[in-house]
């Protein structure tokens, strides 16, 4: 069995965290928030624009390399695909709001922590790469209980490009004074997680927790905890937890 090197690092949601309630609630405030912009606009209509201007923006992630606040993008893609024409400052304003229901829906799933401190527990260092912004980024993690457990967080932002190109792991490699060779990814995707990881010269495990995706393989896993099961090459005592400061 191959071992796991000494670094294992996650991505955010859809795999340290469960964001399937916050966007439930989020993409109804969406709707609503376009309904009041111009009542002559159905809400079928706007549930379709919305669905459309999700799928825009993440396709834009593999098109760009300079990094973008995908959530603030796709409302105002979803304003343009309805002909409505919303202030910026109005937009900022709800964003703002919409972000701190998110944020108090958050929760981390039920595998983060245990395997977070096992890995610690055992010298591994762990860390997490988020497509976002820096503080949103924390936030979150702090709101699931997650942030003291790691020892390294990068958020797309601080790299200036998108996580799909592979630049944010690789400041969280730097910070952590890790070759990407010596790093496992986890992710939820194929493309954002796996194909970025081993693109950036690592290793790559595909987070499945269904477990009726295809495409994966012998590296897909259905729950964090598997993880555990796999040798590990710990470094040296001490050789990363003193440059492990980057999130503080």
């Amino acid at each position: 069995m191959r071992r796991i090197p000494d670094t294992v690092l996650f991505d955010l949601r859809e795999t340290l965290i469960d964001p399937s309630t916050g966007w439930r609630l989020t993409d109804a405030q969406r709707i609503c928030f376009l309904r009041a912009c111009d009542q002559r606009v159905s809400e079928a209509e706007l549930r379709l624009n919305l669905q459309r201007a999700i799928a825009d923006v993440n396709a834009s992630t593999f098109r760009r390399r300079q990094y973008f606040d995908q959530d603030r993008l796709v409302l105002e893609r979803a304003a343009t695909l309805s002909g409505l024409e919303v202030p910026d400052t109005r937009l900022e304003a709800f964003e703002r709001w919409r972000n701190r229901t998110f944020e108090r829906a958050v929760r981390a799933f039920p595998d983060a922590e245990p395997t977070l401190r096992q890995l610690r527990a055992r010298g591994v260092a762990v860390g997490c790469v988020a497509d976002g912004g820096r503080e949103w980024t924390q936030r979150l993690l702090a709101r699931a209980g997650l942030l003291a457990l790691l020892d390294v967080v990068v958020a797309s932002e601080e790299s200036g490009e998108v996580k799909a190109t592979g630049a944010a792991l690789r400041l969280a490699c730097a910070r952590l004074s890790a070759e990407p060779t010596d790093v496992l990814f986890v992710g939820d995707r194929l493309d954002k997680d796996v194909q970025m990881a081993e693109a950036a010269g690592g290793q790559a495990l595909l987070l499945d927790r269904s477990g009726r995706r295809l495409g994966g393989g012998s590296k897909t896993i259905t729950s964090l905890t598997e993880i555990l099961d796999r040798p590990l090459a710990a470094r040296e005592e001490g050789a990363w937890r003193k440059t492990a400061t980057t999130w503080s």
